[in-house]
């Protein structure tokens, strides 16, 4: 059987770099089409991925993978999907469609029509037993069982945000980008409301990121034990740092860790960027992630320059020869111009989409540390 994680476009290798590591399964992706499938032994691999996944928006089981010309094709051929395992005049659902860049109400109802029809189960907007998920990606379409039941990417523990956030999903998957691994020292600069250190720490902590909100669609598919990984939790272990110049922004990270059950895994502080040096030894961190501050029409652009440059400045300090800095950025140009000229080199770059909108995530390394050609 099939499975498929759908996630922000541009973080799909991340995806599968998730799954391999909770499932061990065989993975497929393309690049910018915001979902991974993924090999399951059995529908308890899908429920895992659903409890444990980090990186997904939804967790959904196979029916069919359709391709279409226009929307009588897309229902013919939903017609003919089997879901007798899973509809029939016991059961409710619903139908919810999305395509990779919007949800796509207007045709939810006539899918809905077309099992209704093939499956006699009842409709039920508010409580159904079932919800059939139809993701569409250019002109094909993959006809799902859904087994999360809500947006997997909003979390319980954002209580206190800010419009500056990135999405949870993304927070945890730059920080798999940076090549960060379980022990190592990360360190945020500008952690806004802490979800780059909380997603952080939950990996470090093998904390599954829905362990206080076991609501799930697949209780009505399945049992599921969850003890097996509860009981790998932990709740201390980590040298993660959230640090922010501005003490609401610490504030609203430290409240929203304590929410989250990890607080004792991060280290806050309220600092500058430029006593950085006086904090952390020389060499001491190995991943550095971060969102930076955006040029834009109201900011004091002379102001965040030298934000971007006193930030390079203290990474080449603080920064393992072999670490790596990773950063949010919608001014690329600029923070890459700040770094060559503080001895840092441009590793790679990629766009990822948080809904409609886009920003750029770029890796860097030390100029000096160069692979052997």
């Amino acid at each position: 059987m099939e499975g498929i994680l759908i996630c922000n476009r541009g973080i799909e290798d991340l995806a599968c770099l998730e799954i391999r590591e909770i499932l061990g399964s065989e993975t497929k992706t393309l690049p910018g089409e915001g979902y991974s499938f993924f090999h399951a032994k059995d529908i308890r691999d899908v429920c895992t991925m659903a409890y444990l996944s980090q990186c997904a928006s939804r967790v959904c089981l196979v029916l069919s993978k359709i391709s279409f010309s226009d929307l009588e094709d897309l229902h013919n051929k939903a017609k003919n999907t089997d879901a007798s395992q899973w509809l029939s005049e016991s059961t409710t659902f619903k139908v919810e469609a999305q395509s990779a860049e919007e949800n796509l109400h207007d045709i939810e109802e006539s899918v809905g029509a077309v099992l209704h029809d093939t499956w006699h189960s009842a409709v039920n907007l508010e409580n159904p037993s079932r919800v059939i998920y139809l993701f569409i990606a250019s002109d094909h379409a993959f006809l799902c069982v859904d087994f999360s039941g809500e947006d997997l990417s909003k979390r319980s523990y954002r209580i206190f945000s800010s419009p500056k956030n990135i999405k949870s999903t993304i927070a945890y998957a730059i920080v798999r980008y940076s090549g960060y691994e379980r022990g190592e020292a990360l360190l945020d600069p500008f952690c806004i409301s802490g979800s780059i250190a909380i997603e952080a720490a939950l990996y470090e902590n093998s904390f599954p990121v829905r362990f206080f909100d076991k609501k799930f669609l697949f209780s009505n598919l399945t049992e599921f034990d969850y003890d097996p990984f509860d009981a790998k939790r932990q709740t201390d272990n980590g040298r993660i740092f959230a640090f922010d110049s501005l003490f609401k922004h610490v504030d609203a990270a430290k409240k929203n860790a304590k929410i989250a059950g990890i607080h004792k895994a991060i280290q806050f502080s309220r600092m500058d960027v430029e006593w950085l040096d006086t904090k952390f030894d020389s060499q001491s961190i190995d991943r550095i992630v971060t969102c930076l501050p955006s040029l834009s029409r109201y900011a004091n652009h002379k102001e965040i320059l030298k934000v971007y440059d006193e930030f390079f400045h203290q990474a080449e300090f603080i920064l393992k020869k072999e670490g790596r800095i990773v950063a949010a950025v919608r001014n690329p140009t600029e923070v890459k111009e700040k770094g060559l000229s503080n001895g840092f080199e441009l590793e790679d770059e990629r766009r990822v989409w948080q809904g409609q909108e886009n920003f750029f995530v770029q890796k860097y390394r030390h100029a000096s540390a160069k692979k052997p050609k």
